[in-house]
């Protein structure tokens, strides 16, 4: 058995699986998965505020790290804001264009359709799609194939390591 391989199918189908929740109910409902052995946990993602968010971090980390996880994928909507030339990365745009604002609350964003899935070893796959919403329609455009990262360190969970601590926004 390929574990890596397993996993990365594992993710293809939550993948298929969120776009089938856009198209059929609009939305696709944010949820942690932490595979261990040959099972899976799953977690959703519900939260009201940042506090709950962080919280809700917190808590799947320690499920991974009780459970010995081999990986915890992610699956959920969210904002984003593109880079301009001359930026080297996420924080520097969130530096020059929010200040205090949210991402939600930037001119410039776009709403993406999102998977982080963060191996044990590391390694980490991801993968986005564009949402555009028209009245009901819900489209996924720019599609991404799975990209692997060695290393990819999250504020909202670290199984195999220290949390990065979220600057407040």
């Amino acid at each position: 058995m390929n574990m890596n391989k397993d996993i990365e199918n594992f993710c293809d189908g939550i993948w298929q699986k969120a776009k089938g929740f856009l198209n059929t109910e609009g939305h696709a409902y944010p949820v942690y998965f932490v595979l261990h052995g040959s099972e899976v946990e799953v977690v959703p993602g519900i939260f009201k505020d940042d506090m709950e968010k962080e919280a809700l971090g917190h808590a799947v980390t320690a499920l991974a790290k009780k459970l010995k996880a081999n990986a915890v994928a992610h699956i959920s909507e969210a904002w984003a804001v593109s880079p301009s030339e001359g930026d080297r990365d996420k924080e520097d745009v969130l530096e020059r264009t929010l200040g205090d604002k949210r991402i939600s609350e930037h001119p410039g964003k776009y709403e993406m359709l999102m998977l982080t899935c963060m191996l044990r070893t590391g390694k980490t796959y991801f993968r986005s799609a564009t949402i555009i919403r028209s009245g009901d329609e819900v489209t996924l455009i720019d599609e991404k194939p799975m990209t692997y990262y060695d290393h990819v360190e999250s504020y909202m969970i670290q199984p195999w390591g220290k949390r990065k601590k979220k600057k407040r926004r």
